[in-house]
């Protein structure tokens, strides 16, 4: 299977599984499947909750889907924001800056909160195109040099010289450019739950 970063299909991330839930909150939403893989583009007050770590950021691309184990469904997220602001500083984890790929693993529920959800690939955010092309490149690593198992969500780290910004896009030598996927039964996992609350909300 081409790695093309639209999908988590194929890879198991090496992250221990944390505990707890997942939450989703934007002002628009805009959700679509890429073979297993869930993906939403998030736009407008942008908070993100995995366990104990939160993010704000005004956009962000998600990735998402699930495994089956022993001890219950785990959730695969990869995240990726343009620019991260300042996270809640009661989180354990305090990062900021720009063009921050996350990728995490936890087990528990995940639910979505949007004023407006629409459904597809929002192809003229250019955020998308970047997060697939860097989620692309990452994998590219990680089946080329496979890293331990880590505990908490991983945050790729920034180049060794800091006068050096790559973009997204460019080209990435000698690094593999497609993984073999194992077969796999046709599960029926939904990501999100089929009942849920509706809220309203208007000044009169």
């Amino acid at each position: 299977m081409p790695i093309t970063g639209r999908q988590l299909g194929g890879f198991v991330l090496p992250i221990e599984p944390l505990a707890g839930e997942t939450h989703f909150e934007a002002l628009k939403a805009h959700s679509w499947v890429v073979d297993d893989t869930n993906r939403l583009h998030l736009e407008g007050n942008v908070r993100i909750t995995i366990g104990a770590y939160r993010f704000r950021t005004d956009e962000a691309v998600v990735w998402l889907n699930r495994l089956p184990s022993e001890e219950g469904v785990i959730n695969q997220i990869a995240l990726y924001f343009d620019e991260l602001k300042d996270p809640d500083r009661r989180a354990s984890t305090d990062i900021q800056g720009r063009e921050v790929l996350i990728t995490a693993s936890i087990r528990g529920g995940v639910s979505l909160e949007a004023a407006m959800v629409e459904s597809g690939r929002p192809d003229r955010r250019p955020i998308v195109r970047d997060g697939e092309s860097r989620l692309r490149d990452h994998l590219r690593r990680l089946v080329a040099d496979p890293p331990r198992l880590e505990r908490r969500p991983q945050l790729e780290p920034p180049p060794p010289d800091p006068d050096f910004l790559p973009r997204p896009g460019d080209p990435v030598e000698d690094l593999p450019e497609a993984v073999v996927r194992p077969p796999h039964e046709e599960r029926d996992l939904p990501i999100f739950e089929p009942d849920g609350h509706v809220r309203f909300l208007a000044g009169r």
